[in-house]
């Protein structure tokens, strides 16, 4: 699972992914904001994409963590940050995972501004 991207970043995610497939997961999930899952399913296209609705924002907020907790129980590692900007909304989404089972994923997270 791929938490990643946002508007301007979605290189971001395009490349998490990428690397990912290319390490050899074999499959991945990359969670897309709704008004850029068009660039996302060009781009990746060897890859799954999770749509998560934005508003048109471009960015993902506290109300994607339900849809993302849903699809989730298939991975075995879930990457948390590459190009996720630095809006309020997504770092109280990001707050979410603090409680995450890190003992049965690993989680990574890259981050762009210290989450409490």
């Amino acid at each position: 699972m791929i938490l990643a991207g946002s508007v301007g970043m979605t290189g971001a995610a395009y490349l998490s992914t990428m690397g990912a497939l290319r390490s050899g997961v074999g499959l991945t999930m990359t969670c897309a904001p709704s008004s850029l899952n068009n660039i996302y399913e060009q781009k990746i296209t060897e890859g799954m994409t999770l749509v998560c609705e934005d508003g048109g924002k471009g960015y993902f907020s506290k109300n994607n963590y339900d849809l993302i907790m849903e699809n989730v129980e298939w991975c075995d590692a879930f990457i948390i940050g590459p190009g996720l900007g630095v809006y309020d909304e997504v770092f109280q989404l990001v707050n979410h995972y603090s409680g995450f089972h890190v003992e049965t994923y690993r989680l990574l997270q890259d981050l762009q501004k210290v989450v409490d």
